[in-house]
C-alpha cells in the first residue's frame, strides 16, 4: 500500500515526510545537546525548526557554531 499525503494539490509520498521527520529528529538531537539554540519564544521556549509538510524552516541565533551544526544536517541530508 502506497500512502499519500496531498500538499496543494500535489501527492506527497510518506518516504518524504519520513525522512523529513529524520532531519527533524537529528536537528533536536542537537538542539538538547546545546549546540543549537534556535530563537526565544517565551521565557522558557526555543524553535530551532518549523515543519510544514514538506517544507522547512530553520531558526538560530546566528552563531557561527550554530550555523555549522545546520551546514552539517544538510549535508548529511
Amino acid at each position: 500500500m502506497y500512502l499519500m499525503v496531498h500538499d496543494r494539490g500535489v501527492p506527497v509520498p510518506s518516504l518524504i515526510l519520513l525522512i523529513i521527520k529524520g532531519l527533524s529528529k537529528m536537528i533536536a538531537g542537537d538542539k538538547t545537546c546545546g549546540d543549537i539554540k534556535g530563537i526565544k519564544v517565551t521565557k522558557n521556549s526555543f524553535y530551532s525548526h518549523l515543519l510544514f509538510i514538506d517544507d522547512v524552516l530553520i531558526f538560530g541565533d546566528g552563531t557561527i557554531e550554530e550555523w555549522r551544526a545546520y551546514n552539517y544536517f544538510f549535508y548529511v541530508f
